[in-house]
């Protein structure tokens, strides 16, 4: 409520002076909630940057890992006729056609019947010269996968030896066996 005393001029200037204040303080509310906005939309396009930024450096990545394997060699996946019954870790499996494949520090193998093992590798020198191939260790009757062999790579996977397969080696000398895959 304004009180007049006489004198509207004096009335207008204050009149004047509380939309001011009022438009000043609305202003003031208005560039907060823009400063918000601003500082909300900010933090949004730096995380959905940070989050484009990983996502192309994954996608470097992988492209870098699949162009540094040579070029006719980037299945690994092999065929492979095996004669005899053989371990695999702790696995026996019967003779028969199998498909061996390397997967992140492991070897994979499976006759598509329900016949499969996966068992840790580690990476050895190639000795393949030709062909890829597949070498067995044999104590007395029992026949162990040892290592696989993949030609135009640098490195073959020697598998980790079961528990059995070491107590077979500390009894008794063991024997090679060659057996050579196709793809």
């Amino acid at each position: 409520m304004i009180v007049t005393f006489g004198n509207s001029r004096l009335n207008d200037q204050r009149s004047e002076m509380k939309d001011a204040i009022i438009n000043s303080e609305v202003s003031q509310k208005l560039s907060q909630g823009r400063a918000r906005r601003v500082l909300n939309t900010e933090a949004f396009m730096k995380s959905a940057k940070g989050r484009m930024f990983m996502g192309l450096a994954v996608v470097a990545a992988m492209a870098l890992t699949v162009l540094s394997v040579p070029a006719h060699a980037q299945s690994s996946a092999m065929s492979v006729k095996i004669p005899f019954a053989f371990h695999v870790g702790t696995a026996t499996l019967p003779a028969g056609t199998y498909m061996v494949q390397k997967r992140a520090g492991a070897v994979m193998i499976s006759d598509g019947e329900g016949h499969d093992a996966a068992v840790i590798a580690n990476n050895v020198p190639n000795n393949a010269s030709a062909g890829d191939w597949l070498v067995f260790n044999r104590y007395d009757k029992d026949c162990f996968l040892t290592e696989v062999r993949w030609n135009g790579y640098s490195n073959a996977l020697r598998l980790i030896k079961s528990t059995f397969e070491l107590e077979l080696a500390k009894a008794g000398t063991s024997e090679r066996a060659l057996v050579a895959a196709t793809r």
